[in-house]
């Protein structure tokens, strides 16, 4: 159990620092001017929610494996 804390931990750090980077290069392709820069922040935000995803998708396995290894069904 504490081993899959730690982990779940890391992954929710993980998570929260892509979803913050993302959103930050998002406004900052909205309020720029130019446009490669734009183009630039708009590829770093999709670079951002590529790894966001990655780490739910993580998230959601080492959850499904904690939940069936102890025999804990949801509602």
């Amino acid at each position: 159990v504490q081993q899959a804390h730690f982990e779940m931990t890391a992954l929710s750090v993980g998570i929260q620092l892509e979803l913050s980077a993302q959103e930050f290069y998002t406004a900052q392709a909205d309020a720029s001017e130019d446009e490669t820069a734009r183009g630039f922040f708009t590829e770093l935000a999709a670079w951002e929610a590529s790894h966001y995803q990655a780490l739910l998708t993580q998230q959601e396995a080492l959850r499904d494996g904690f939940w069936t290894e102890n025999r804990f069904a949801p509602f």
